[in-house]
């Protein structure tokens, strides 16, 4: 069935005066309900609860069936609800700031006045929204190590306390391979810092890849990284890194200092039900290094 898209309506903040482009005149009962709204939606930092609470408290006055948000700059596509067979589309502003874009989604189309309220309760998200943008940049930094853009230790903590809890309670699987090289250190004695930094960047970009969009890498320690294969066996463990090193195995181009090959270690374990964090980490660091004593881009798997 063919959507009916309004033309886009611009929800703004300026100067502190709500600016609705595209609207009739405001109710104050709508106003006032608004205010309700902000109240509500000011209880969360959380960028996705945020939009389910806003999409409940919009259902209450307004015929809508789900809505999807989008934000290039922190690469969120966020779907609440359901698509209907109707559709606004909002860009959210505040004092020139994009906030993202919003499409609301009804089953039916919805009437004037249902779409002035609508907009109205769209006031209510701006700061709500701002705030929880804000608090996603600083989670963002505190989580993320800032040579490689990778995952760091912090990230790695809360992350493996998660995933440990929900694989044992679903009795599923998951595996964790540390990857790691002694030859950076070479890098760093022959051609510098500088050289030996971007070789690690590098390796980080080419691990990312490598691996499927449900896995997660972190940087552990000085020259090593861990990646986090979700539902994932020894044998699909094995596969995952294997696309890694032969992804390692491209020369680093060092421009004028030429080119540099680059041997990849790895070790692997799957999780068990009586590990933690502590001894989960601890078989695959022991299997990299075990690795690192054999073969060239070697991976050892222990468990």
């Amino acid at each position: 069935m063919e959507k009916n898209q309004h033309d886009e309506v611009i929800i703004d903040y300026s100067n502190d005066d709500f600016n609705i482009q595209g609207t009739g005149s405001l109710d104050k009962a709508d106003l006032s309900r608004a205010l309700e709204v902000s109240n509500v939606l000011q209880s969360t930092l959380n960028i996705e609860n945020l939009f389910h609470l806003f999409v409940s408290e919009t259902q209450k006055t307004v015929h809508v069936c789900g809505l999807t948000y989008v934000n290039t700059d922190l690469n969120l596509h966020i779907l609440i609800g359901k698509k209907g067979d109707h559709l606004c589309t909002y860009r959210l502003l505040i004092e020139d700031e994009n906030l993202g874009e919003l499409m609301v989604f009804s089953m039916k189309q919805i009437a004037a006045s249902e779409t002035i309220r609508l907009e109205n309760l769209l006031s209510s998200l701006l700061y709500p929204l701002r705030n929880a943008i804000v608090h996603s940049h600083a989670l963002e930094t505190t989580f993320k190590d800032p040579l490689t853009g990778v995952n760091n230790q912090a990230a790695l903590k809360a992350v493996l306390k998660r995933e440990i809890a929900l694989a044992l309670r679903h009795k599923s699987k998951f595996t964790v391979l540390v990857a790691g090289t002694n030859q950076l250190q070479a890098v760093k004695s022959k051609h510098g810092n500088l050289y030996a930094d971007y070789v690690l960047k590098e390796i980080a970009v080419r691990i990312l890849q490598s691996i499927r969009g449900s896995d997660i890498v972190f940087r552990h320690g000085k020259d090593k990284f861990l990646i986090l294969l979700s539902n994932t066996n020894k044998n699909g463990a094995l596969l995952s890194a294997q696309r890694i090193q032969s992804c390692i195995s491209r020369e680093f181009e060092l421009g004028e200092k030429g080119d540099f090959a680059l041997n990849l270690s790895m070790g692997a374990t799957t999780l068990l039900e009586n590990d933690d964090r502590t001894s989960l980490i601890g078989r695959a660091d022991d299997a990299m290094e075990q690795a690192k004593k054999s073969d060239k881009n070697s991976v050892i798997f222990d468990g």
